[in-house]
């Protein structure tokens, strides 16, 4: 599978700060009421671009805050019912940005939650993508705010009268500004990291009952989503002398941990054919062993409060009992199908193998009364 950047700078929120920074710059040179609606401008240009041909559709919090925050100023300006103090202008304006982003954080999870959980969204993975990364941008830019408004408090309070006009230049003219643009690189540079990170990702289809692939999830995050997601799951069935092979699952596993199942079970990749996905778990399971061919037979749906899974059942013939053996499966044995009928409904095997036994025996039946091999 093909390592792909995960997200672009499209994710990086904290680019919303950019009309605020030039508002800040533009004080410096011209009348700070006017920088302000410089800044409203073009702030109302960035939020119309990326609102109408932003392909991930993914809102920017941060920009539209930012944006009407300078478009009120503006209008107030332009109302005559407020006049921003040019010596403290940048200052205030850091602090104006920054009391409704905190607002913003410390609802954080509630905003997650209602874009993750979007039923009728087609892109609620991006949605829910974007705001986490605002809430992100938003933790750095309060990290840096604090520590701008700490030092400027330190310096105020014991400094007094023995402050210059140099230094009082550089808290309320020059940091300002610099939160921001810290803010700024360091959500780019973390993007960059991640998308290092995530390059070694391995992702799992989400697909709708047809197997349609409708996007991807991290295969790491899939426990974590429970049923929010479909996702398809390859499982064989390896059968010698009508005897079915099981083990215990793993205690790690999403589902069922620990109960007996099949032990060659696997989350279809992002990318991946079923045919492919097929040979990839023959290999993992049987390395340097051919000539093993699968047969499908069902594809069938498991959904409970764990899991939402499309599952493609295959059966596989093992004639040489000696090739389960070499595989360390825990506790792998060969069942008969009068041992798995007396253990059935007993919370003994996985739900899984339970909805497929009755198909199972059924294939088996008829394959020793016709002699079919």
């Amino acid at each position: 599978m093909s390592h792909r950047v995960v997200l672009s700078s499209a994710f990086n929120m904290s680019l919303g700060f950019i009309p605020v920074v030039i508002s800040m710059i533009l004080c410096e040179f011209i009348n700070i009421h006017i920088a302000l609606s410089v800044g409203a401008a073009i702030g109302l240009v960035l939020s119309a671009i990326t609102f109408f041909s932003n392909k991930y559709q993914t809102p920017n919090y941060i920009l539209y805050t930012c944006s009407g925050i300078l478009l009120l100023y503006a209008l107030l300006y332009i109302a005559g019912v407020l006049t921003f103090p040019t010596a403290w202008g940048p200052f205030l304006l850091e602090v104006s940005i920054v009391l409704p982003l905190l607002i913003l954080y410390q609802f954080r999870n509630k905003f997650i939650a209602y874009y993750r959980y979007q039923k009728n969204s087609k892109n609620k993975c991006n949605l829910a993508q974007g705001v986490e990364t605002s809430i992100v941008s938003t933790r750095v830019l309060l990290i840096f705010a604090i520590i701008h408004f700490l030092i400027t408090i330190i310096i105020e309070l014991f400094s007094l009268a023995s402050v210059g006009e140099t230094c009082r230049f550089i808290l309320f003219h020059i940091m300002p500004p610099l939160v921001f643009i810290l803010t700024i690189l360091f959500n780019q540079y973390g993007l960059r990291y991640f998308n290092k990170i995530m390059a070694h990702t391995k992702y799992i289809s989400v697909v709708n009952d047809n197997g349609q692939v409708l996007g991807k999830v991290p295969k790491v995050e899939a426990a974590e989503y429970k049923n929010t997601y479909t996702n398809p799951v390859i499982r064989i069935i390896p059968i010698h002398d009508n005897m079915i092979f099981l083990s215990r699952r793993p205690e790690t596993s999403i589902l069922d941990a620990g109960k007996i199942d099949t032990p060659m079970e696997t989350f279809l990749q992002y990318n991946e054919t079923v045919e492919e996905g097929v040979k990839r778990l023959l290999k993992q399971t049987f390395p340097g062993v051919g000539n093993l061919s699968p047969r499908f037979v069902l594809k069938h749906s498991l959904k409970n409060e764990e899991t939402s899974r499309l599952i493609f059942l295959f059966t596989l013939d093992i004639a040489n009992d000696k090739l389960l053996c070499d595989c360390h499966f825990e506790s792998g044995k060969l069942w008969t199908l009068s041992q798995i009928e007396q253990n059935i409904d007993k919370n003994y095997f996985s739900t899984c193998f339970e909805n497929e036994f009755d198909l199972l025996q059924d294939i088996i039946d008829i394959r020793e009364k016709y002699k079919v091999s």
